[in-house]
C-alpha cells in the first residue's frame, strides 16, 4: 500500500517540531533557523566529506583542527546565509514564512555561492593551511572534495526545487539541530561550554570517571586554560581563535561529551 505523500504545509510541520525536539531555536524565527542551516550545511559540505578522512588517522588534521576549521566554515557559511538573505530584504526579524516569497533559482544562487566559497583553494583555514596545501598533504586534491561539497549542496538545493525553499531551510536546520548539538552556534553550545570549564575546574568532577583517571591521562592543562573567564568567551564568539594546544586538550577532554543540562 502506497502512502499518502505529505503536502508541503505538512512536512514543514513535522520537520519544525523535529527541531524544537531537539532543544533548538524558535523555528518559525529566520534568525534562529539560519544558524542551525549554517550548521547543517557545514556539516554536510565540509565536515562529512573526505575532510574526515583528512582528518581520521595520521591526517594532518588533528582534533584540535578540526574543532577550529569547523567553528570557522561555520561562521563562513553564516556570514554568507545572512548577506543572501540580506540581498532579498529578508533579516533577522523576518519569520521562517518569509523564505516563501524566494525560488529555486534564488536558492541556485546562494548553493553557488558557498561552494565557490568552500573549494576555493586559497582558502585560508583556521589552522594557518590554505585548502590546497590541506588536501596536498593529505595525499588528495581540491577537486575531489569539490565533488563531495557539490554532492551535498545539491541535495540542499533538491530540497528547494521540490518543496520550497522554506523547506531547504528548515531541512538543513533539522540536520543542524539534530546531528551536530555539540557545535558552536548551536543553542546547547554555550550550556555545553559552561559545562566544560565547570569539569576543568575540579578534578573530582564525574566527567573525569573514577578517581579522575580521564583527566590524569591528559596532557598538563595548557596555560591558556588557565584563564577560564577568557577562555569561555574565545569559546562562546571565536573558538578558531583558540591557540592549537588548547584547542587539541579541549577536544581531548571530551567537550561533546558533557553532561550539561540540555544532554543529560
Amino acid at each position: 500500500m502506497k502512502l499518502p505523500e505529505l503536502s508541503p504545509e505538512k512536512e514543514n510541520e513535522i520537520i519544525e517540531q523535529m527541531i524544537r525536539e531537539q532543544g533548538a531555536s524558535d523555528p518559525a524565527s529566520l534568525a534562529d533557523v539560519t544558524v542551525l542551516v549554517a550548521i547543517g550545511l557545514t556539516n554536510g559540505a565540509w565536515r562529512n566529506t573526505r575532510v574526515e578522512n583528512w582528518h581520521a588517522g595520521d591526517g594532518p588534521l588533528s582534533d584540535g583542527d578540526m574543532l577550529r576549521i569547523n567553528s570557522a566554515t561555520t561562521y563562513g557559511t553564516h556570514q554568507r546565509l545572512k548577506g543572501w538573505l540580506r540581498e532579498y530584504g529578508l533579516s533577522r526579524g523576518n519569520e521562517t514564512a518569509a523564505l516563501d516569497t524566494l525560488d529555486a533559482d534564488d536558492l541556485e544562487e546562494l548553493a553557488v555561492r558557498l561552494f565557490r566559497w568552500l573549494v576555493r583553494p586559497s582558502r585560508t583555514l583556521a589552522n594557518g593551511m590554505t585548502l590546497a596545501r590541506l588536501a596536498s598533504e593529505a595525499g588528495d586534491t581540491v577537486e575531489t572534495y569539490a565533488d563531495d561539497a557539490e554532492r551535498a549542496l545539491t541535495g540542499f538545493l533538491a530540497g528547494g526545487e521540490k518543496r520550497g525553499v522554506r523547506y531547504a531551510f528548515l531541512r538543513a536546520a533539522a540536520h543542524g539541530a539534530g546531528a551536530c548539538s555539540h557545535w558552536w552556534g548551536h543553542p546547547n553550545w554555550p550550556k555545553l561550554v559552561d559545562a566544560f570549564l565547570e569539569a576543568v575546574g575540579d578534578p573530582r568532577h564525574e566527567h573525569w570517571g573514577a578517581g579522575g583517571k580521564r583527566l590524569k591521562d591528559l596532557p598538563p592543562i595548557p596555560a591558556e586554560l588557565e584563564d577560564r573567564g577568557t577562555v569561555r568567551v574565545v569559546l562562546l564568539k571565536r573558538p578558531w581563535k583558540l591557540g592549537a594546544d588548547t584547542a587539541d586538550w579541549i577536544t581531548w577532554a571530551g567537550i561533546r561529551y558533557l553532561r550539561s543540562p540540555a544532554t543529560a
